[in-house]
């Protein structure tokens, strides 16, 4: 069953979000696939949100740990920044501006 079109939109910001966290902690795909026990090549799937049937919650929780954030920040648009924010990590912030919208 391929992935619904109305969730392509909260795949979208769930890999824009492990993108930004993932270079927030200056991480590459491969060290993230690493920590999370996944393949290089699924993460970038993911953060590219070319998936054709989404990911379990499973993996998911993977991935938040190897990032060391709480799941829930990866399903929120615009979490990562805000999580930063919340953190006061300003200049990782700015690091990772390049995965954020323009306005921040």
């Amino acid at each position: 069953m391929a992935m619904q079109a109305e969730f392509q939109l909260i795949y979208r910001n769930i890999g824009k979000n492990i993108r930004c966290f993932r270079l927030w902690k200056r991480m590459t795909q491969e060290e993230l696939a690493e920590r999370a026990e996944i393949s290089i090549g699924f993460i970038s799937k993911i953060e590219r949100a070319d998936l054709t049937n989404g990911f379990s919650c499973t993996t998911a929780m993977k991935i938040a740990r190897a990032l060391q954030v709480p799941p829930c920040v990866l399903f929120n648009e615009n979490a990562c920044p805000e999580y930063i924010r919340c953190l006061g990590d300003a200049k990782k912030l700015n690091d990772a501006k390049d995965v954020l919208a323009p306005n921040l």
